[in-house]
């Protein structure tokens, strides 16, 4: 059932003066019907809500199609609101898809925080430099010192002592030449 979730989407999108058929409110009615059985609003709201739906459905069934659509449409705004979703902050950490966790709005968890997973990266980018048989060793304090000033709530000083780290990385290059054994 098309919603005004986007109307980007030329096929949410209804052209003028046409009416939704009876068969697409039904459908509609149906699934805000299951999301409210999802959701846990409090009574006053889920009294509301179910009030809406039914007068939807009365509607529907006496063909006042417009009046459906409208006590719908409420529904499914009201609906939204309660919907718990953390908000994107950045992109997606996946390549297949996003999953978001707790509520609209909240901050995201820090494992989803774009500044703690740069400074994952470039800690990670620490040890692989290592392995290559570079000498880095001596950016260790600073990486340290990053976490603390992240833990500290110094965001800024974080991402200043990361950006050093990660330049200072990326600066070596490629892999040092392997001395053959001769």
């Amino acid at each position: 059932m098309p919603t005004r979730r986007n109307p980007d989407r030329a096929s949410d999108v209804r052209p003028p003066g046409v009416e939704r058929s009876p068969e697409e409110l039904n459908g509609y009615l149906s699934g805000l019907r299951y999301r409210l059985g999802r959701v846990s609003p409090p009574e006053p709201l889920r009294a509301s809500l179910a009030t809406l739906l039914t007068g939807a459905e009365a509607a529907l069934g006496s063909g006042r199609l417009a009046e459906a659509e409208r006590a719908l449409l409420e529904a499914e705004a009201r609906l939204d609101d309660l919907d718990e979703e953390t908000e994107l902050v950045e992109f997606p950490r996946g390549l297949v898809g996003y999953v978001s966790r707790g509520p609209r709005g909240a901050a995201p968890p820090r494992e989803e925080e774009p500044l703690a997973n740069r400074m994952l990266l470039v800690e990670r980018l620490w040890h692989v430099r290592r392995a290559d048989g570079y000498s880095v060793e001596s950016l260790l304090p600073a990486l340290r010192e990053a976490e603390a000033a992240y833990r500290d709530g110094d965001r800024e000083r974080a991402r200043r002592l990361i950006d050093r780290v990660h330049a200072a990385l990326e600066s070596l290059g490629e892999r040092p030449a392997r001395r053959s054994e001769a």
